[in-house]
């Protein structure tokens, strides 16, 4: 396609259409306009944006709602994309002279690939505008060429009915031909929520709120009354419908309602006045390898129809249904969509048998599952009323180089991936840096020595500035990861290493097949998962981080894992300050570290945070551990220092060492009771009022930590 017939048709310094120019970078959905051209002949101008141009067509008697009707379209040149906002006069003399009006414009969409389809003779899309939504079809009638003619009709869906363009021109936009689905609307919605258990009514109208969130967990819930849904690999929406007016709302509160045009007018077919749903906007199945997908729909470089999955309902027919059980709002949902058009959908699920869930989740490809408490009301923000479960997908991969540790000698802070491409022979696939213990690193390092160079041995897409300082090498060996899936990029999603393959080369990659996806399912509580030994008590043993997906740094994103790696990374200087010494623990399970640091108090307890209400708050401890100098590995605690490992953050040395400490095995007190095991050499506490080591520190002199009195916060 090329805009030079359009160009040489037109003097741009007589006329006000757009002149081409060089494309930019499109930022949203393809679009399509209709406009009203009172040429020498009137017609309507049917315009779609095909791969960055505006492919046109003439139709003499306008689009028609009527799907018996066919309408002849005859194919223009092509236009600019800047052409869709173009409206006015073209002077008298020019090509195409005469006045010409938006119609109508929005959005379009079509599974497959659009030039493939056009080339075919056969285009499938689906409209959302504010006249024309729904589906339709352009069909070829002749060979192909200039000015080769096409029927233009609609498709027999809710959106369909004996209306003609002509029609709809003395109508504002805003009453659409979908709005007749609220004729439909079943009356004794409202009746059945009044009849739930916490129903209010409410009279202001419906906005965006706060989410509920599920905390993710390693295991399926087995005791209580529990419901499994798919966990969909989409974005999480709320939907509001006020009026009959639908708008769409991020759970961080940031409206897409112009970005999601399509699903607007799948909503409003519903024939909803007023309500609140939570659910995820999806494309395709809504699976792992949809969401690259779905990033590209919304960012304009390509084209599928969006669908809405609803999971919950809050409030319909201004009764708010928050506080009744999960089992009931989901009931009255499945009701409320049971007539629902394509495009929405009712998110379904299995009573209990979370494992059987889990394993039909995975068979099918989705990220996991989402486990909810099904006697409980909706409660905004994270908590355990909702788990989800994802699926960790294994595969092989190439090594193709490493990263260095910023500031360091050269120790490997991550390695290189590539996978085969037919067309580059090997691509980089991104890079793994967590779940590697010392005997492995040392024997990457010695495999990757001889052979680095400074420019890359695979093809890097695009444009990836922290490999500024990678070291690369050819493809040399293989080694397995689990990860969540590929980013929008085309690279690995939190990758983390699984092991190395080292009786496989890269050949044996390059001559296969992609690896399939392999899932570990979750470990039902109550049934402890069999422990590993690897390698006894030697540094290198693997630990496995619990919910390295936590953010512990609300404000930068850093997340658990993220601190397990600094400790592993920085451990050459902590050990020498902690070896040998008492450390305090401030324990707050389920915090953030920002949290944690400002809820400690007198008497060692944490309180006011998660689970404070049920009275389970934490008490600090003072640790002795005679520290062997190994690596952290693959934990945020200081396993090397002999802490077990606490969901907390805040490690810290107080005292010097005490000589009197020779065994690894030591003695921990509760400072708000000042009793428990003494220490050696270590005085009775006397009813919590006798300073903790108060002999330890009268026999060494000045301590270098400040004395921990009892009743006195460690954190």
């Amino acid at each position: 396609m090329s805009l030079e017939v359009y160009s040489r048709k037109r003097d741009f310094s007589r006329t006000r259409e757009p002149a081409p120019r060089a494309p930019g970078m499109r930022t949203g959905r393809s679009v399509f306009v209709v406009q009203l051209h009172h040429a020498s002949r009137r017609h309507y101008d049917f315009r779609l944006e095909v791969d960055g141009l505006l492919r046109s067509w003439a139709v003499p008697k306008g689009p028609s709602l009527d799907p018996r009707v066919r309408r002849m379209a005859v194919e223009v040149e092509d236009h600019p994309l800047d052409y869709a906002d173009f409206e006015g006069e073209i002077p008298r003399g020019e090509y195409g002279a005469g006045k010409v009006a938006i119609f109508d414009r929005g959005t379009w969409s079509t599974d497959g690939d659009a030039v493939e389809q056009l080339a075919e003779g056969h285009l499938r899309f689906d409209l959302a505008g504010d006249r024309l939504r729904g589906g339709w079809h352009l069909v070829r009638t002749g060979p192909a060429g200039r000015k080769s003619r096409w029927l233009l009709f609609k498709d027999d869906d809710r959106h369909a009915g004996p209306v003609e363009a002509d029609d709809l021109l003395d109508e504002a936009p805003a009453r659409r031909p979908s709005m007749v689905a609220r004729g439909r609307r079943c009356t004794h919605w409202r009746k059945a929520a009044l009849q739930l258990s916490g129903a209010v009514v409410v009279d202001d109208p419906p906005g965006p709120v706060e989410p509920q969130l599920a905390a993710l967990r390693r295991r399926a819930p087995m005791r209580g009354d529990w419901v499994h849904e798919i966990k969909w690999d989409g974005y999480r929406m709320l939907v509001a419908v006020d009026g009959g007016e639908v708008r769409i709302w991020s759970r961080t509160g940031q409206e897409w309602t112009s970005r999601m045009a399509s699903v607007v007018s799948a909503i409003e077919a519903v024939g909803m006045e007023d309500a609140l749903l939570d659910g995820e906007v999806i494309v395709g199945g809504g699976r792992i390898e949809d969401f690259n997908l779905l990033q590209k729909v919304l960012s304009g470089e390509a084209s599928a129809p969006l669908a809405y999955v609803a999971f919950d309902l809050l409030r319909i027919d201004h009764v708010d249904i928050t506080a009744a059980p999960l089992r009931q709002r989901k009931a009255l949902l499945q009701s409320v969509l049971d007539r629902a058009p394509a495009g929405v959908s009712f998110s379904a699920h299995i009573e209990g048998k979370a494992c059987e869930a889990f394993e039909l989740a995975v068979k099918e490809s989705f990220e996991g599952i989402v486990s909810k408490r099904a006697d409980q009301p909706y409660r905004p923000g994270r908590g355990d009323d909702w788990i989800k479960l994802k699926a960790v997908a294994s595969e092989e991969f190439a090594v193709v180089g490493q990263l260095p540790v910023r500031g360091s000698d050269g120790r490997i802070g991550s390695l290189l991936l590539a996978a085969p491409d037919p067309t580059h022979g090997w691509r980089y696939a991104g890079r793994v840096g967590s779940g590697f213990t010392d005997a492995q690193l040392a024997t990457l390092a010695t495999r990757l020595a001889a052979k680095q160079v400074g420019e890359p041995t695979v093809h890097v897409p695009g444009h990836q500035p922290e490999l500024s300082r990678a070291r690369w090498v050819p493809p040399a060996f293989v080694i397995e990861v689990f990860s969540r899936g590929i980013s929008s990029s085309g690279l690995l999603r939190q990758p983390s290493l699984k092991a190395l393959r080292l009786d496989k080369s890269a050949a044996d990659l390059a001559g296969g097949k992609p690896m399939p996806t392999d899932a570990v399912p979750p470990t039902p509580a109550g049934k402890r998962a069999t422990k590993r030994k690897a390698g006894g008590k030697a540094g290198g043993s693997r630990v496995a981080v619990s919910n390295p997906d936590r953010v512990l740094y609300p404000d930068d994103g850093w997340t658990k894992a993220d601190v397990a790696a600094f400790y592993r990374t920085a451990m050459d200087w902590i050990l020498p300050e902690v070896r040998d010494r008492p450390l305090s623990v401030l324990r707050c399970p389920g915090a953030s570290v920002r949290n944690a640091s400002s809820r400690s108090t007198a008497g060692g307890r944490v309180t006011g945070g998660p689970g404070a209400h049920r009275g389970d708050g934490r008490r600090a401890r003072t640790v002795y551990r005679r520290a062997r100098r190994r690596r952290l590995d693959g934990t945020g605690a200081v396993r090397c220092a002999g802490v077990p490992p606490l969901g907390c953050d805040r490690r810290r040395p107080r005292v010097r060492r005490p000589a009197g400490v020779r065994s690894r095995s030591g003695a921990w007190h509760r400072l708000a009771r000042g009793r428990g095991r003494r220490a050696p050499g270590a005085r009775p506490a006397g009813r919590g009022r006798v300073a903790v080591l108060r002999a330890h520190h009268r026999r060494q002199g000045p301590a270098r930590g400040r004395p921990v009195a009892a009743g006195q916060s460690l954190g």
